[in-house]
């Protein structure tokens, strides 16, 4: 259970907007995706190993991804294994850049809105209102470095990305100390092939790698297994994709 916390973390930190200042490039082609897709329904189920196979067990949660045509997320929905929602994000895209986000968390209940408010080559700053509180988010660019800060210079998250728009490593803040980090490995198509989620005090951190199988006729996976830093399965998702 703690490593799916940590995981959900960092779905909501690394979500569309308030990041990346290539977001001229859709997210699609960061995920290795092809074709002109048009939703994207993950199931994420427990892996177990039969007969030197691996197959789902219970299922985990359920991600469902909206994109516009140019291939940027517009919404996304995590259901849990019920069919209830955990979080829901709605996204809105100007000339390729996100301008405004909406996130809502259902456990503990939240709701935040951002939107951009000013944008120059060596900065953004974002208007934040998490239940009902307003506050401003800045976030400076050095090179492939995003470090975001609030109104009173404290760092709140840092991520860096590779030179095609990756995320290979996060951070996120907590006065002034590194509360939770990640950091994450592609393969030459772009299919995400280890994740490094370090603990409080950095040492002995979890490890994951991931293998493909299944893909479509467009040539996208639709079975990603992943697997601990033992080499033993630890989940599998199934990928059900929808084409314009």
């Amino acid at each position: 259970m703690r490593n799916r916390i940590l995981l959900l973390l960092g779905l909501l930190v690394a979500s569309s907007c308030g990041g990346n200042n290539e977001s001229s490039i859709p997210v699609l082609r960061f995920e290795g995706r092809k074709g002109n897709i048009a939703k994207i329904k993950e199931s994420t189920y427990d892996a177990v190993e039969k007969f030197g196979d691996v197959y789902p067990d219970d299922l985990w949660q359920v991600r469902v991804a909206e994109f516009d045509s140019e291939g940027f997320p517009v919404s996304s929905v995590l259901y849990d294994s019920d069919g209830m929602w955990i979080t829901k994000e709605t996204d809105t895209f100007e000339n390729g850049r996100c301008v405004k986000s909406k996130v809502c968390v259902k456990y503990p209940e939240q709701e935040i809105e951002s939107s951009l408010t000013e944008n120059t080559k060596e900065y953004e700053v974002w208007s934040i209102v998490k239940n009902g509180e307003t506050r401003k988010q800045y976030s400076y660019y050095e090179g492939l470095r995003i470090i975001a800060k609030d109104e009173e210079g404290k760092v709140q998250f840092e991520r860096i990305f590779d030179a095609v728009g990756h995320g290979i490593d996060m951070k996120i803040y907590t006065d002034g100390e590194i509360r939770h980090r990640e950091s994450w490995e592609y393969n030459a198509e772009g299919l995400l092939v280890k994740t490094t989620v370090y603990r409080d005090d950095g040492i002995d951190p979890d490890i994951y790698t991931y293998s493909y199988s299944d893909f479509d006729s467009h040539g996208n996976w639709t079975t990603q297994i992943c697997y601990d830093e033992d080499g033993d399965p630890y989940n599998i998702v199934k990928a059900e994709i929808t084409y314009r």
